[in-house]
């Protein structure tokens, strides 16, 4: 429960820093003690998210997330991609197996900008999420 708690925790945290609609649908469901410490996390942990992206092939390509950014640059890489993980501040927060398929990486600089990252795999973190809740 501890575990659940702290991921439901750290990913409310995570999605209202750079995507707050996709949480917005569960935070009726979310219980206030847990949304106070995530507002918490918020402000010391902002620039603290990286992702880590695993292709049909078996590679790994690890970014940090900007997740300020609403706008990124498309740098043409198109990588099928069946895995995400995130990591926020520095442990797994989230695992995402996804059908696999081609997505352009939402470039902002040398970055990944979580907001449209995160829209890519929308359907995949609603149903996280309900598992977490």
């Amino acid at each position: 429960m501890q575990k659940t708690n702290s991921r439901l925790r750290n990913t409310y945290a995570l999605f209202t820093l750079c995507n707050p609609e996709l949480i917005e649908p569960f935070s009726s469901r979310i219980p206030n003690h847990e949304i106070v410490a995530a507002k918490l996390i918020t402000s010391t942990h902002n620039h603290a998210a990286s992702v880590c992206i695993n292709s049909i092939e078996d590679e790994q390509y690890q970014f940090k997330l900007d997740l300020e950014s609403r706008t990124y640059l498309s740098k043409g890489d198109w990588i099928w991609v069946k895995q995400i993980e995130i990591y926020f501040p520095n442990t797994v927060l989230l695992n995402i197996n996804i059908k696999p398929r081609v997505i352009d990486l939402p470039y902002i600089n040398n970055n990944i900008c979580a907001h449209w990252l995160f829209k890519n795999v929308a359907d995949e973190l609603s149903q996280m999420l309900d598992c977490y809740l």
